[in-house]
């Protein structure tokens, strides 16, 4: 009885490297859209005037109008 007959191997091309992550934007490349409103600021939101509490992670503004805190876009803010 015949040995086995292995298949032929045959040599592996090199892989190219994975890709480098992209970079994170330098400082002047983000953009902020708050940059007039700091904590305490009195803003206009509609008809109603209220203090500036802080800006959130989603790009929205919290307010606080009476006794009730508002996320509300940047964009619908006035001074008071």
């Amino acid at each position: 009885m015949a040995g086995r007959v292995l298949p032929a191997v045959r040599p592996e091309k090199p892989k190219p490297p994975p890709p480098a992550p992209p970079a994170a934007p330098t400082p002047s490349q983000v953009s902020r859209s708050f940059s007039t409103w700091r904590t305490g600021d009195r803003v206009r939101w509609q008809r109603y005037v209220g203090m500036f509490l802080r800006e959130t992670v989603d790009g929205e503004a919290e307010l606080l109008i009476g006794k009730r805190t508002y996320r509300v876009p940047p964009s619908e803010l006035r001074p008071a």
